[in-house]
Order: structure tokens, then C-alpha cells, then sequence
């Protein structure tokens, strides 16, 4: 770049006297064309004006000369040319600026390479210096980057080597907490074994404790092995807290994978002593003194050999020996409800629940027999004790919603229903009678998928194929409803309510004498069934009507 500005500067392109030599050999003849031209052009003067500024008549008729007489011709050709060029002096002037023109035009297209390779030389120029400009931004970019990965290099090899250095600490400390815990384990084991000895001890000093007294010992045993199963778990908690304290969040995920198969190990041995249960040598029963929980025991074996008034026999006799033997009085209770005395068994629950009101089996079972009686407000209020005492059992929140269900309050019910499946999806009675819930909602397309999931779980329930067929017929699918109806009627033909649902649908779909013989097995199954009747007999006259309306077509015809 330096040298072309020094080459242009010093003396000109020989591009530049390339193009000016022709220019100039063309523009030379022309200016001497024109030079000539004015030479040889006559000198003009003009015409004197008298004082009114009109022309003197004598200039006038010499400016204005007469026209030449037609038909006079000059036999000279030149004198003809000669006298046209003076005849007609302004054709000369007029091919002398057209010559001009020419000239210059001429001259103009000779200087336009000139002029284009200048203005394509400075763009050039422009264009190489801003290239050059790019090019050292680009260099020093590179330069700036390259220092910057040497330094991210150099940090991120520095915190590498931390990062293992803090792995090395932790893995100590983590042998060091895994080593302590185990200690504790060991220690917790050790007090397990001698709460057993002393329990073995304290069975083996009285050979005539009473069945009452050994279970009182293995509630106290347990008891213990739960303090020390507790103390465990505090432990264990407090030493994984100082592991998390100490080991960095970002190691958790590294060192989590080496210990957690030896805390889970752990964790197992803690469980298996809290569960730990001493087995009981077998003791002759004719050493054991006939006690009140003895009697309950053996009035609980004749119940379950089918014995259930010789099973009452023996609980009042334990009762009799020992009026606070809840035993007695709760198993009482459940030999009533089976033999449906129900206000009996209610009078045995009732003292049952006083004698030990933490019982939610006692609470339970009272709702069940209040339920039945039609108390359903009772009922209600014994399932709610029985719920604050267990409400992870879902047993019993199946039970509240059909109590509140006979309540006509629909939407708890629902919700007792939904907690009955949220702590046991696969319990088919509660998504039925979710079913019936949502039914009686007007909630039909919801009702109809609880009630294909309860067929999904049990496809056996008779009530829950006709139900769906109920929900269908609302729906209009009348043809899957008649499906379900006869689905319901090959696992129950018993039931009139199957038999007239189905002769309803099949009106609907226009299938008569179908619809004649449903609505006939359901009045053979249930002679008052006014219904099925009514609508017997409206199809049997709609028949009739169309046969006699055909027979005087016929006849006509």
C-alpha cells in the first residue's frame, strides 16, 4: 500500500498517458477546425437605426436582397454552390456547433476510463485498508481468548485438585461415622440380648404366671426394645446430620453410593431388634390357673369351631370372674353381632370402649352394629373415634362414607371414598360406592369410569354391572347398557331390579317382545313390583294396537 502511494505521488500512471494520447489526438483537429472556421466566417456589421430606431432604409435594402428571378439557372455548378453558401449563412454556423459538439463529446468519452480506473484505485485502496484493520481486531481477539483458556486451564486444574482433596476428607469422615454407628448398633444389640435374659429370667423364676402376666411381660419387653430402637434411630439421625454438616453438598452424590448399602444394612438390624419378639416355651395348660383371659381364649376357639352359643357361654363365665376383662366383653360383642342381637352386642361394645377407649377395633365394630340398626348419627360418631385412632385404615374410611351416604350427605361421603382409595387403590367396594356417589351427584361420564374401574377389580359384582348399565342408558348408549344388564343377570337371576332395567332398554331400542319377557321375569321375581307391571302392560297394548292397525291395513288392501 505504502509503495503504490509513493509510485502515485511521484509522477503519473502510464495508464493516464495511455488514455490521454488518444484524447488529445482526438481533440487536437477540433480545436483547430473551429479556430479556422471563425477565421474564415465574414465580419458582420450591423445596420445603422435612424432616430425612431427603425433601420436606414439604405442598410435595409442592402440586409434584405431582392429574390432571384424564377427560372433564371447559372450554367456553373460552383457559382450555384457559391452562391448558396452566400445566400445562407446560417447553415455554416450550424454545422460548426454541431462539429463542436462532436469534439467535446469526443473528449468527454476519452476521459471516462481515466476517470473510472481512478475511482476503482481509491476503492481499492478503502477496501485494503479496512481488510488490514479486520485482520489485526481478529489477531488481537485470538491473542485475548488464548490467554483467557490458559488462565480458565490453570483455575480449573486448581479446583480439581481441591475437589479431590475434600473427596479424601470425606471419605474419612464418612469411615469414621460408618465406624461409629456401628458401635452404637453393637451397643444397642448387646442391651437387647440382656433385656431378653431378664425377661427368659423373670419367666423361668414363675412357671405358674398366668397368660394375663406373660403378655403384660411382652408388652414391657417390646416396650423397651422400642425405647432402644428409638434411641437408635435419634442416633442414626444425628450422625447422618453431621455427616451432611460436614461433607459438602456437591460430594453427597459421590459418597452417597459407597455408604448407603452399609446404613441400609444398619437401618435393617435396628428394625429387626425392634421387632424382636421372645418365643414363648409352651406351657402345660393344666399348670396355668384358670383365669379370665384363659376362659376368653378358649370361648374365642369354640367361635371360630362354629360354636358361637357355647363361645357366649364362656365369655360371660370369664366375665364373671373378671367384670374389667376387656377381652371377655369385646369378644362378647363380636359373638352378639354374628348371632344378630345387635342391641347386645352394642351393650358389650359400649362397656368394651370404656374399659379400653384406645381400642379402634371396639370403636369400629360398635359403628358397624349401630350402622345396621339404622342409628346412623352413632354410627357415624364411632367411626370418627375409630378414624383419630387409626386414620391410615381404610377400612374404615369405606365405612363412613356409606354411614354419611345414608345420611344423604353426598359430598363427604365422596371424599370418605376417595381417602378409603387413596390408602388402598385396589379396593373395588370403594371405587363401587364411589360410583354410587358420583351417580347420585349427577356426575354420570366420572360415575361411569369408578364404576369401570371397580368392574377392572371385580368383575364378579353383580350390582356394579347394573349400575353402569343404569349410567349408559342416561348416557343413551343404550346397546352397551343392554350388554351390562346381561351381565349382571348371568351372575345374579335373581335380582327383579336387573331384569326390569333391562326390558326399560330394550323399549328403547324398539325390541318389544324382548322388552315383554323381561319385565315378566322381574314380576315373577317380585309380584309387587308395580313398575315392571305398568310397563308390561303399556308394551302389551302398544303391540296390540300396532297388530290390529296391521290387520286393518291388510284387510283394506
Amino acid at each position: 500500500m505504502s509503495s503504490s502511494r509513493s509510485n502515485f505521488g511521484a509522477k503519473p500512471d502510464r495508464r493516464w498517458a495511455a488514455a490521454l494520447i488518444p484524447a488529445l489526438a482526438i481533440a487536437g483537429p477540433a480545436l483547430l477546425n473551429s479556430d479556422s472556421a471563425q477565421a474564415a466566417a465574414p465580419s458582420i456589421t450591423p445596420c445603422p437605426t435612424n432616430q425612431a430606431g427603425q433601420p436606414d432604409r439604405a442598410c435595409a435594402s442592402l440586409a434584405q436582397p431582392e429574390a432571384p428571378i424564377a427560372g433564371v439557372e447559372s450554367a456553373d455548378p460552383s457559382q450555384q454552390v457559391a452562391q448558396a453558401s452566400v445566400a445562407n449563412p446560417t447553415a455554416d454556423v450550424g454545422l460548426d456547433r454541431v462539429v463542436g459538439g462532436l469534439s467535446w463529446l469526443l473528449i468527454a468519452f476519452g476521459l471516462a476510463p481515466l476517470a473510472t480506473t481512478a475511482g476503482l484505485w481509491l476503492g481499492r485502496r478503502r477496501v485494503v485498508n479496512h481488510l488490514v484493520q479486520s485482520v489485526r481486531r481478529s489477531l488481537k481477539d485470538v491473542g485475548d481468548l488464548d490467554r483467557r483458556i490458559k488462565g480458565a486451564t490453570t483455575q480449573a486444574n486448581r479446583s480439581l485438585q481441591e475437589l479431590q482433596a475434600q473427596v479424601e476428607r470425606t471419605k474419612e469422615s464418612a469411615s469414621a461415622l460408618i465406624a461409629e454407628l456401628e458401635t452404637h448398633v453393637a451397643a444397642v444389640k448387646t442391651a437387647a440380648d440382656q433385656e431378653l435374659s431378664q425377661f427368659q429370667d423373670k419367666l423361668a423364676g414363675d412357671r405358674r404366671v398366668s397368660r394375663h402376666q406373660i403378655a403384660e411381660l411382652e408388652k414391657e419387653f417390646i416396650s423397651n426394645m422400642q425405647i432402644l430402637a428409638g434411641q437408635a434411630e435419634r442416633q442414626k439421625a444425628k450422625l447422618l446430620q453431621d455427616f451432611t454438616q460436614k461433607a459438602p453438598q456437591e460430594l453427597l452424590g459421590l459418597i452417597q453410593p459407597q455408604i448407603q448399602q452399609e446404613l441400609r444394612t444398619l437401618v435393617e438390624q435396628l428394625v429387626s431388634l425392634q421387632m424382636q419378639q421372645m418365643t414363648i416355651q409352651s406351657v402345660p395348660t393344666g399348670s396355668l390357673a384358670a383365669s379370665a383371659d384363659n376362659i376368653a381364649d378358649r370361648a374365642e376357639q369354640r367361635f371360630r369351631s362354629g360354636d358361637p352359643e357355647g363361645a357366649l357361654a364362656e365369655y360371660d363365665k370369664a366375665i364373671d370372674q373378671q367384670p374389667d376383662c376387656y377381652a371377655a366383653w369385646w369378644g362378647k360383642g363380636v359373638v352378639l353381632e354374628a348371632l344378630q342381637r345387635y342391641p347386645a352386642a352394642i351393650a358389650a361394645y359400649d362397656r368394651a370402649v370404656r374399659l379400653k377407649p384406645d381400642s379402634y377395633e371396639s370403636w369400629h365394630n360398635r359403628g358397624l352394629v349401630l350402622m345396621r340398626l339404622g342409628k346412623f348419627e352413632e354410627a357415624a360418631a364411632s367411626y370418627q373415634q375409630a378414624i383419630g385412632l387409626n386414620p391410615n385404615n381404610p377400612d374404615l374410611w369405606l365405612h363412613q362414607g356409606l354411614i354419611l351416604s345414608k345420611l344423604q350427605q353426598i359430598e363427604p361421603a365422596l371424599q370418605a371414598y376417595n381417602q378409603a382409595i387413596s390408602l388402598n387403590p385396589a379396593s373395588h367396594e370403594a371405587w363401587y360406592n364411589r360410583a354410587n356417589a358420583l351417580a347420585r351427584l349427577q356426575r354420570p361420564q366420572e360415575a361411569l369410569q369408578a364404576y369401570d374401574r371397580a368392574i377392572e377389580l371385580n368383575d364378579q359384582n353383580a350390582s356394579a354391572w347394573h349400575n353402569r348399565g343404569i349410567i349408559l342408558t342416561q348416557l343413551g348408549n343404550f346397546a352397551a347398557a343392554l350388554s351390562s344388564y346381561d351381565r349382571a343377570i348371568d351372575l345374579d337371576r335373581q335380582d327383579p331390579e336387573v331384569w326390569y332395567s333391562r326390558g326399560n332398554v330394550l323399549v328403547r331400542l324398539d325390541c318389544f317382545p324382548e322388552a315383554i319377557d323381561s319385565y315378566h321375569q322381574a314380576i315373577a321375581l317380585n309380584p309387587q313390583h308395580d313398575r315392571a307391571q305398568r310397563n308390561q302392560a303399556l308394551v302389551s297394548d302398544r303391540l296390540a294396537q300396532e297388530a290390529a292397525t296391521l290387520s286393518a291395513s291388510s284387510s283394506r288392501a
